[in-house]
């Protein structure tokens, strides 16, 4: 039903969507374990208000095609379709440095999918290399205000890219 009207003759016709594969790169030395789970590669849909349920979640759910991270960086992503960015369960004290596809910085910005695709030479860096911001919020006196949650944002947007990667909250 669309617009509260039936349509005759609507044919959907669905497919795998795109294989991805690809390595992630340590750059660095602090510990790689310690996480929540299994290291993993996800394709994030470039809307946050869009699911990205399915992506990375084919051929039942083993490590093949799950986006699971083998013990020599490799991974494979499998059932990607739409506009995704592309992120990591990155353990503690590592963060997302860069993602490359075919040579070209693609870290913030949506790479488009479109059909059942096979896309490779994604390189994914994470580092140890973490920065640090410590402060106070004070009123006009000097004295210090505790019920404030403070927010950081980029200074400036870069054109075309997803600024939730450099949004902070604390």
């Amino acid at each position: 039903t669309v617009a509260n009207e039936n349509i005759a003759g609507l044919r959907i016709t669905t497919g795998p969507g795109a294989t991805v594969k690809g390595r992630v790169v340590f750059e660095g030395t602090a510990p790689r374990t310690g996480g929540l789970g299994p290291l993993r590669v996800m394709a994030q849909a470039e809307d946050p208000q869009m699911p990205t349920f399915g992506m990375g979640m084919m051929m039942g759910g083993g490590a093949i095609g799950n986006g699971s991270v083998m013990d020599d960086g490799t991974f494979e992503l499998g059932g990607v379709t739409g506009n995704v960015l592309f992120r990591v369960t990155a353990p503690p004290n590592w963060t997302l440095k860069s993602v490359t596809i075919q040579g070209e910085d693609m870290t913030d910005v949506a790479y488009e999918f479109k059909g059942a695709q096979a896309l490779s030479d994604v390189v994914i860096v994470l580092t140890d290399k973490l920065t640090e911001i410590s402060g106070g919020v004070t009123d006009t006196r000097g004295r210090a205000l505790t019920d404030y949650v403070v927010v950081l944002l980029p200074s400036e947007a870069k054109e075309g890219a997803a600024a939730t990667r450099f949004t902070r909250t604390i």
